[in-house]
């Protein structure tokens, strides 16, 4: 099986100018637009194939006022922006997609994003959106929170578009009564394959999705997976996860218990012989499925737990190589309830690399139970050279023991230069278009800029700010 490799950020003492440099990952704090929680992240392209770089979307709860919040903001490697307003203390964005389609009967291309939210002051609340470049747009029709988005081709090299699926605990979406999921075709909801139903006395909510290959080199195309809360899925009983072909459902096994909150693909021995497997998290411990443990395994054909896990809730899982061209293979990242993993101490975030476990540092803190809740790389500048970090979000005050409220980032040492604001003739060439960058965030009273001299504290912005960006651009970049 073919590998593909996310490449981290190699240190500075190795040099930027060394593509291939090996590197020693660690934590560090990127400045954020305030105290809160990432919960779900992606990366979007601004321009297609134009030369602007891709941008980091966080969408989550946090913001400097309970209204005008950053529910949702861009990065783009020196500086927040705040993608649209949104309004209310408690509005939150749990789910953000991008889609990239532009065939006629396909999603609109851009951001998506689910959760439960004010768009503007005094309306009603809202569950999922989309954002085409200038402003957002409402899809109505939906009661009822989301919690995950992913973009699937059902008959792929076939002649239909991709859909988005959307899935959650949906009261009602265009008429449907709890469907747990639907797929968006950038015109209307539908049902995949009959709707998803609960247990008895349970709820239906769907928390994660992937596309998984399950055969690998084998006759049966990829296919997408279904986790959360329910029991069936099409009439067939399924506990808690299941198989979408883009015609049929299947179960994988017996299922699993109640709570699957995270799903991914990891390939444990690279290019070896082995196949990749899809690993699930959550809470599972529900009597009557196949697993007790709150990590597992499915090769295609049985369930089998992770080794050594014993920790709690696992609500993030990740593949991710933070060694750049170092020794280690990719490691699968997890996020949950723990502060030791088989002895390991790493609260709130650990890797696994198919045969050990690695602690991350000194891992989260600042709270009682601080954890990872979504994992996403992010190349800060586009250059091959300075290649991707993990940024982690979730509940948490510290990584590593650094101040990071909600966001911080693990890899290796990021080159930065504090004046290069725009960045867009390249890292580390200042010119006007820094200084006017500059303005702009200070304006705004964005973080970037109100952070630059602390001497009056986080997020306020005044002379002295600007004295110290003018004093970085005079003194240029390393």
């Amino acid at each position: 099986m073919s590998k593909h490799r996310a490449i981290p950020i190699c240190t500075l003492l190795a040099l930027a100018m060394n593509a291939h440099a090996q590197c020693l990952p660690g934590w560090s704090a990127p400045t954020h637009p305030d105290d809160g929680a990432a919960l779900d992240m992606a990366v979007f392209d601004v321009d297609g194939p134009g030369p602007a770089r891709s941008v980091l979307i966080c969408g989550g709860a946090w913001g400097r006022r309970a209204v005008d919040r950053y529910l949702v903001a861009r990065y783009d490697g020196r500086a927040w922006r705040q993608l649209g307003e949104f309004y209310g203390a408690e509005s939150i964005a749990r789910a953000v997609c991008i889609a990239n389609t532009t065939g006629v009967g396909s999603p609109a291309p851009g951001i998506y994003i689910g959760g439960a939210y004010f768009l503007t002051a005094g309306g009603p609340l809202r569950f999922l959106s989309h954002w085409d470049g200038s402003a957002w747009r409402d899809l109505p029709g939906i009661r009822g929170g989301m919690y995950s988005l992913h973009m699937f081709d059902e008959d792929g090299p076939g002649p239909n578009e991709p859909s988005l699926f959307v899935g959650g605990g949906i009261a009602e979406i265009a008429g449907l009564a709890k469907p747990g999921l639907v797929r968006w075709d950038g015109t209307s909801f539908s049902l995949v394959g009959g709707s998803l139903q609960p247990s008895q006395f349970g709820s239906c909510r769907v928390h994660a999705m992937t596309i998984f290959d399950d055969d690998g080199p084998g006759p049966r195309s990829p296919a997408l997976y279904v986790a959360g809360s329910f029991q069936t899925a099409g009439g067939i009983v399924v506990n808690n996860i299941a198989r979408w072909d883009g015609q049929h459902w299947e179960a994988l096994g017996l299922g699993l218990g109640s709570g699957v909150d995270a799903l991914a693909v990891f390939d444990a021995d690279g290019d070896g012989p082995e196949l990749p497997m899809l690993y699930a998290a959550g809470q599972f411990r529900t009597p009557g499925a196949w697993s007790r443990a709150l990590l597992s395994r499915w090769d295609g054909q049985q369930w089998s737990e992770v080794p050594g896990y014993n920790g709690g809730g696992v609500e993030s899982l990740y593949v991710f190589d933070d060694d750049g061209d170092g020794p280690n293979l990719p490691a699968l990242f997890v996020g949950g309830l723990f502060n030791r993993v088989s002895g390991v101490f790493s609260p709130g975030a650990i890797k696994w690399d198919g045969q050990q476990w690695h602690g991350l540092g000194s891992g989260l803190g600042g709270l009682t139970w601080a954890h990872a809740t979504d994992f996403q790389p992010f190349d800060e500048d586009g250059d091959p050279a300075t290649p991707s970090g993990l940024y982690v979000g979730g509940n948490f005050f510290t990584a590593g023991g650094l101040w990071s409220v909600g966001l911080a980032r693990w890899g290796c040492a990021y080159p930065t230069c504090y004046a290069d604001c725009e960045a867009s003739t390249g890292l580390g060439t200042l010119d006007i278009f820094d200084f006017l960058c500059f303005q702009n965030s200070f304006v705004n009273g964005e973080p970037y800029a109100c952070d630059c001299d602390t001497s009056t504290g986080p997020l306020v912005c005044d002379l002295f700010d600007f004295l110290c960006f003018q004093d970085s651009f005079v003194a240029g970049c390393p």
